[in-house]
């Protein structure tokens, strides 16, 4: 009632009121760019169904980075429960503090609306090279400081073809 007033004094139309400001809290935030592991969970918690799709990368499990273990986790448990809920998912989490991490992923914009799968292939292809990189420059280390076994050398070469496309077979 004193808006109304005020607006009358001082000529404003109803149509020209101003809207009041959003609070930051309203507003969309931007994403930001999320690591491989982050976007891998997230996309497994928004899409349940995903951890059932056949043919996906493997050798990202013997990465050495944070996330691994939860993500083996949540695809054997989407892959033994084909009807679990991102609910569900999230407070199977025993962790408090996961659970809460869990959850923010869970609504975080991806940005996947009909290629969630294919999103999550590459993500988990995007990891898998990733091991192998990580893999690799640990041989390539050692090999400054010892001599490499005829196994680890062989290891070298397999995993410099499978980045360069290139099989045995060639």
């Amino acid at each position: 009632m004193m808006q109304q007033a005020l607006n009358d004094r001082i000529g404003l139309s109803a149509s020209k009121q101003e809207r009041p400001v959003p609070t930051q809290s309203s507003r969309p935030r931007p994403q930001g760019r999320i690591t491989p592991m982050r976007r891998a969970i997230a996309l497994l918690l928004q899409h349940p169904e995903l951890g059932g799709l056949p043919d996906l990368s493997l050798g990202w499990q013997a990465l050495s980075s944070p996330g691994v273990t939860l993500l083996k986790d949540l695809l054997e448990t989407t892959a033994a429960h084909a009807e679990i809920t991102t609910a569900a998912l999230v407070e199977r989490q025993p962790d408090p503090q996961a659970r809460a991490q869990l959850a923010k992923l869970a609504v975080l914009n991806l940005g996947a609306i009909d290629d969630a799968a294919e999103q999550f292939r590459g993500t988990l292809a995007a990891l898998s090279k990733e091991q192998r990189l990580q893999e690799r420059q640990a041989l390539l280390e050692k090999s400054r400081s010892t001599s490499l076994s005829d196994q680890e050398k062989q290891r070298l070469r397999e995993l410099y073809a499978a980045d360069h496309g290139q099989t045995d077979d060639s």
